[in-house]
């Protein structure tokens, strides 16, 4: 979340002069996959998880 934040941040320009403020954040819209697609893809980590702890 920080990584997205900090991204929208720069193509906003937030700055030591133009600040981030709660209301700046709360208008940054973050889109990300549905939740299925999510879910595929996390399965997908932790079945190399186990690979990678089988070794």
């Amino acid at each position: 979340m920080t990584h997205v934040l900090e991204k929208e941040g720069q193509a906003i320009g937030f700055s030591r002069s133009h600040r981030a403020s709660i209301d700046r954040i709360k208008s940054i819209n973050i889109s990300v996959p549905n939740i299925e697609i999510q879910n595929h893809e996390m399965e997908k980590v932790y079945k190399l998880e186990e690979k990678i702890h089988k070794l």
